[in-house]
């Protein structure tokens, strides 16, 4: 009878949970990317939503940012549309790319429709544009935040498929590199211009 060592299988034991142990971890944080994106999607269409009324009220105040309002739509038609490609696989490295991509051509369209518009004698009158253009800013902002979180997420991610032993688990599991998304300082607050505050009265 061939009788295994106790130390093997004292071994062999701590092995095998090591192993679950780290795979599960591998699997919680695989699921905090599919976590932070599906935020990171509930941001992008709350200022998806803002677009199209921004695009409906300043057209006809504005006829000389139209070019600058069909761009701004149909660059945040193209985010949604490969926020879609990303769903489900948002570990995955060609649809991170092509929801970057898209998201870069927004942020470019966001930048050239402020600059035409955001001048302190543009005399709006009783016109919600400029309560637009900040309700697009702030939603921009709060998908700024959400693509850091997800950022965060492929970071812890990629950390730790990289660590000794358990890039041997991850690469014998399929477990590969998360893709970041482009995370850029916004240029829209510098960009904004404002009336100057009024001087206050010389004294004698």
């Amino acid at each position: 009878m061939n009788h295994t060592p106790w130390w093997a299988l004292i071994t062999g034991g701590i092995v095998m949970l090591w192993a679950v142990g780290a795979y599960s971890r591998l699997q919680r944080l695989r699921a905090d990317i599919v976590s932070a994106f599906a935020n990171l999607d509930t941001q992008l269409r709350r200022r998806h939503e803002v677009v199209p009324r921004l695009h409906q009220q300043l057209r006809p105040l504005q006829p000389s940012a139209h070019d600058d309002l069909e761009r701004l739509l149909a660059a945040s038609n193209q985010v949604m549309a490969a926020t879609q490609l990303v769903k489900g696989h948002p570990h995955q490295s060609a649809p991170i790319q092509a929801c970057n991509m898209a998201e870069d051509v927004f942020q470019a369209a966001h930048l050239a429709l402020v600059e035409a518009v955001s001048a302190p004698d543009e005399g709006w009158g009783d016109a919600p544009v400029p309560a637009l253009l900040d309700e697009l800013e702030v939603a921009d902002n709060q998908a700024r935040f959400a693509r850091g979180l997800f950022n965060d997420a492929t970071a812890a991610h990629n950390e730790a498929i990289h660590l000794w032993p358990t890039r041997i688990l991850a690469r014998v599991m399929g477990f590969h590199p998360a893709a970041s998304l482009h995370l850029l300082p916004s240029r829209i607050e510098t960009t904004r211009v404002t009336a100057p505050a009024p001087l206050a009265p010389l004294t004698p």
